[in-house]
């Protein structure tokens, strides 16, 4: 079977190529869309307690429907495309890292804190110097596991006209043909373990270098 799926790739190489590069573009506009939201809004949250319920509130909302129900429901709202695919994107894996956020500030020792305010350290200082640093394996954790979520997501993107990888998913299911849609599923698994792989020697060399 893995023969037939190189075969068929290689005989569709140009397609193939053009479904990866758009999958792997979707998931760097969704990922720096959701590290921007997410990093400094769970910073907030881990410093404002009034902010952090209702943010939470949202977020546990948006953890409970599942990641197709989000495409499909978009697509009243902002119809095929680009579009609704990165906004149910950017719900699937803001949770995630804005939790790991919040924890990894929130974790930070008090005296840490203290010793920086001593020191004559701005709050800006204190974020930038001492806290996001002491946070950044959390933060990267975060970010490791949104990656995942995204990368195998984007594959629902398919079904709402965004193509990328799942378009092979889409057809191998429509034409029951196994060999088109383990050329999608396939790459898009080694993808995943490539990512979270790179993205873990990322998170422990953070881990080493606060310890």
């Amino acid at each position: 079977m893995i023969q037939e799926v190189a075969e068929y790739i290689g005989s569709h190489w140009d397609r193939y190529i053009g479904a990866l590069v758009r999958h792997l573009q979707i998931d760097v506009i969704a990922l720096l869309l959701c590290f921007a939201i997410a990093i400094p809004l769970g910073y907030l949250c881990a410093k404002k307690e009034k902010l952090a319920i209702p943010v939470l509130n949202v977020t546990n909302v948006l953890k409970i429907i599942p990641g197709v129900a989000k495409f499909f429901l978009l697509m009243p709202i902002f119809g095929i495309g680009l579009t609704p695919a990165l906004i149910a994107l950017v719900a699937l894996a803001v949770p995630t890292i804005l939790i790991n956020t919040m924890s990894g500030v929130k974790g930070i020792d008090p005296l840490v804190l203290e010793s920086a305010e001593g020191m004559g350290m701005g709050k800006f200082r204190t974020c930038w110097s001492v806290e996001l640093p002491l946070a950044l394996p959390m933060i990267l954790n975060g970010m490791r596991m949104a990656t995942i979520e995204v990368v195998a997501g984007t594959t629902i993107a398919a079904y709402v006209g965004a193509g990328g990888l799942g378009d092979f998913i889409v057809s191998g299911l429509s034409q029951n043909k196994t060999v088109i849609m383990l050329a999608g599923a396939i790459t898009v698994a080694a993808l995943s373990i490539i990512l979270d792989i790179l993205l873990s020697i990322v998170q422990r060399r953070a881990r080493n270098r606060i310890q």
